[in-house]
């Protein structure tokens, strides 16, 4: 098994595609990424709507902004401050195209970076960590997530949570559900 390298792994997957497959799903088309994130939009709104009903005054961190689905939410959402990073300098210069008015800086989460600690009222990390495939740097990315928030500070987490180990790929390893319940 060769180590991988998650910068250059997704820096090549953004460069290929700036759309929602250089995110989703590999091989399964434009129609079925585009399903699948309005699915995910609807329940990301929802979700953040039900626990953080305040949101007007807001500021808030999203982690592997990719293509900025998030930060758009967020901004529909109504919050006054939004930050994005990704792992990426593609996806980083793109979303300061797209979104100038987001504060955005490649930052890799397994790594942190001190102009994030307890800045923000929320945290979201969406279809992140399960590429994380290093247990030391899976820890210390949900570390460098807490460390990020305001007391009383809210993480929006959503990952292929698995309630048993399974050994992933290269690319992918599914964190197992006590263990992230336990780190958090």
């Amino acid at each position: 098994m060769t180590t991988f390298d998650p910068r250059a792994y997704w820096e090549q997957r953004l460069e290929r595609s700036s759309g929602l497959e250089g995110v989703g799903y590999v091989g399964l088309g434009h129609a079925f990424n585009s399903w699948m994130y309005r699915v995910r939009r609807n329940v990301f709104n929802r979700t953040v709507r039900k626990h953080m009903p305040q949101r007007g005054s807001a500021a808030v961190l999203d982690i592997g902004s990719g293509t900025g689905v998030y930060l758009r939410c967020w901004r529909s959402l109504g919050v006054r401050t939004i930050t994005g990073t990704d792992i990426t300098d593609t996806a980083v210069a793109r979303l300061k195209i797209d979104l100038p008015e987001v504060e955005l800086f490649r930052m890799d989460i397994t790594e942190g970076d001190p102009r994030i600690k307890g800045a923000y009222d929320a945290v979201s990390c969406m279809d992140v960590l399960f590429h994380v495939v290093d247990d030391a740097r899976l820890q210390q990315a949900l570390l460098n997530m807490r460390l990020a928030l305001k007391p009383g500070g809210t993480v929006f987490l959503s990952d292929n949570f698995l309630h048993h180990l399974i050994e992933g790929r290269n690319a992918l390893r599914h964190p197992h559900l006590a263990q992230t319940e336990t780190a958090l």
